[in-house]
């Protein structure tokens, strides 16, 4: 059964929660644009261009159709956006501040899964939506496109950039967001050599967005009314239900949009009791269908543009040799700005610790850092997991890498050599996790390991985790972060998630004698439990936090 909780696809959703101390509202942040692109306003006022009747003009696009269009080389092209941080202008000092998480890969899982079922040649991309990547899927001319991430209106910004439109938040190479304006998908679509037919906006606010595709030729567009937020639950339940019907019983857009509809009326009515923002039980009237071109005329010979030959569907993907990485972590939080961070030294750099205390975080970090590259293809030969907990030995790790590296004996005797041999060349970041215990049993052999190999292997990258840093590598440069403890609210929630029961918000009154202001749980923004003595001593350790909440299954707080 799904579960509703309240997390809106909107970039400007950020409260002051788990993921960063920052506190300033989102109205007043200074967003940082795509240095590389234009959006200088246009020449029509804001009022005359995206008034809120949402009529805008693009008739300089032309909507028909070319008499010799290239042939299309993709059904369905979905790309996704779950950036870290956004980076804003705090007294002309530029800060970052945690972006809301979304959970797109279950609307991947489920896209993907009903393509798979749907016995058709269908030919799909998943990809990262960056703006590079945006631009390569249109130039492969999909029949569908799918975008699941953030979407904002641009009064987010203030007065800035009010005529190019409302945004939706893709990522750059490091997981910053990037806001793509409505100016700049105009631009980017006038060099796609054939548009798309049927465009999914899954993002808040996205109504202009839509119609930007709709004007570039889009036949049918999916999207959210301009003045709604809709829930990543919700977002991902409607999507599914379309797919399911859209690719398993080969309906047309139209169909499975309103069984759609229908599929999430009913399934936030089974939830009010539980989730009093959806106690209008007006989630499924959030979406819109928008019909452009000759399918504008209603009622229309309505077709599903991605009806192929029976077959077996192709996933676009390119093959990666390393991939056999940990599952995610499940209750990872308050770790975004961190994350973000070390992103950034192992993208300019050959070699970066994460330095800390036992029990910290280290090795979640280092897990969620192996899933976020994965997820993004970031390395092109993929990534190589090593946990070296309890390994007595350099020799023995060498041993290790040996099988993690695929490297089959063909009569070569010395492990090194043949790892050198299957990574010459390879684009591969080598995880090394809980490296301190052979570090601190031969220290000079394991620096001699680290060394012969970022020497002989131009274009491997290491990231280790330890309680130590390495420290001199002659010619080579460590690069090290001291992973801190989680802030107070990111504390709270921890122990929150890892607690075996709900903690009721009695409790937390009996702690301090007094009502915390009608909250229902102690992760609210007004809980003041993170005032208390307990949360003090457990002082943001991770660990600590999990210990403790493991207690509460047959304890209160108090």
């Amino acid at each position: 059964m799904v579960s509703f909780g309240l997390n809106p696809r909107a970039g400007n959703a950020i409260s002051s929660s788990a993921e960063c101390n920052c506190k300033d509202p989102f109205a007043k942040l200074s967003i940082e644009f795509p240095s590389d692109l234009s959006i200088t306003p246009f020449l029509d006022t804001f009022g005359q261009f995206f008034s809120e009747h949402l009529d805008a003009d693009y008739s300089d696009l032309d909507t028909n159709p070319k008499q010799d269009e290239p042939e299309r080389q993709l059904h369905l092209a979905f790309l996704f956006a779950g950036p870290l941080i956004t980076a804003y202008k705090d007294q002309d000092q530029v800060k970052i501040k945690p972006m809301p998480t979304l959970e797109y890969q279950k609307e991947i899982e489920q896209i993907a899964r009903n393509a798979d079922e749907s016995s058709q040649g269908i030919k799909y991309r998943k990809c990262i939506a960056t703006l590079d990547n945006f631009q390569k899927c249109l130039n492969e001319m999909p029949v569908a496109l799918h975008f699941a991430g953030h979407g904002m209106r641009n009064t987010a910004f203030g007065t800035e950039s009010i005529y190019d439109g409302d945004f939706l938040v893709f990522e750059d190479e490091f997981g910053k967001a990037q806001y793509v304006s409505c100016k700049i998908l105009k631009e980017i679509l006038r060099t796609c050599p054939r548009q798309p037919e049927f465009v999914f906006v899954s993002s808040c606010h996205s109504r202009l967005v839509g119609d930007v595709f709709k004007a570039a030729g889009a036949k049918h567009v999916i999207c959210v009314k301009r003045s709604e937020k809709v829930l990543d639950e919700v977002a991902v339940l409607f999507a599914q239900e379309f797919y399911r019907i859209f690719f398993l019983q080969h309906g047309t857009v139209c169909d499975a949009f309103e069984v759609a509809r229908t599929k999430v009326m009913a399934k936030t009515a089974e939830h009010v009791d539980h989730t009093p923002f959806l106690a209008q039980g007006t989630e499924h009237t959030k979406f819109e269908l928008l019909i452009g071109g000759d399918y504008s005329i209603m009622p229309h010979n309505c077709l599903n543009p991605c009806l192929v030959p029976v077959g077996k569907p192709i996933e676009m993907a390119q093959e990666v040799r390393y991939r056999d990485i940990p599952s995610k972590v499940e209750h990872f939080v308050g770790r975004k700005c961190d994350l973000y961070n070390i992103v950034c030294l192992i993208k300019n750099s050959r070699i970066v610790t994460i330095k800390g205390l036992a029990g910290i975080g280290k090795t979640s970090m280092a897990k969620t850092l192996a899933n976020f590259f994965v997820e993004r293809g970031t390395f092109g030969d993929g990534i190589i997991y090593i946990s070296a907990r309890g390994v007595d030995s350099t020799e023995a790790l060498i041993a290790q890498l040996y099988i993690a590296a695929k490297a089959e004996s063909d009569g070569v005797k010395d492990k090194m050599t043949k790892i050198f041999s299957v990574l010459q060349n390879s684009q591969v970041l080598l995880i090394i996790d809980n490296a301190e215990d052979p570090l601190n049993k031969d220290k000079t052999l394991f620096l001699s390991m680290i060394q012969t190999m970022l020497n002989c292997l131009p274009s491997l990258k290491i990231l280790i985790t330890s309680r130590t840093q390495l420290g001199s590598l002659p010619d080579l440069t460590e690069k090290v972060y001291n992973l801190p403890p989680l802030d107070p609210r990111s504390s709270v929630l921890l122990l929150e998630k890892r607690a075996p029961r709900q903690i009721s918000s009695g409790e937390v009154d009996d702690l301090f004698h007094e009502p915390t202001a009608n909250c229902c749980n102690i992760g609210d923004e007004n809980s003041r439990f993170e005032e208390h003595k307990l949360m003090q001593l457990l002082a943001g350790h991770p660990q600590a936090i999990s210990l403790a909440a493991a207690l509460l299954q047959g304890r209160t707080l108090k």
